[in-house]
């Protein structure tokens, strides 16, 4: 996801976040983090109404978006998930872990042989 991404997204994430998350300032580790779960989220939803097979070009650049949340998850998963289980709030990283796990099951069944 691109900055100028992000900066599209931010009057949608406005109206879909609670305050605390529209509280944070731009570039916000958290704030980030709920802005790429919503551009996922987007992208999902479109590959989900797309015939694959008419519009094969489009699919395959949104899939390519899709793999590159991959690197995104790296980093929450390496910057936040230690951070609230140091902190003895394990809930919340393994609630996350599980998302990502469904969202890993999500793309593997995007793939036109999945």
């Amino acid at each position: 996801m691109t900055n100028k991404q992000i900066a599209n997204d931010t009057q949608a994430l406005n109206n879909y976040y609670p305050d605390f998350v529209q509280a944070l300032p731009e570039g916000h580790p958290v704030r980030t983090y709920f802005m790429e779960n919503f551009y996922l989220q987007r992208i999902l939803k479109e590959i989900d109404e797309m015939d694959v097979h008419q519009r094969f070009q489009e699919f395959f650049n949104l899939f390519n978006q899709l793999c590159e949340v991959e690197k995104r998850y790296a980093r929450k998963e390496n910057q936040l998930f230690p951070y609230l289980e140091k902190r003895g709030w394990n809930g919340p990283s393994q609630g996350m872990w599980s998302f990502h796990g469904w969202h890993h099951l999500r793309k593997r069944q995007s793939t036109p042989h999945g």
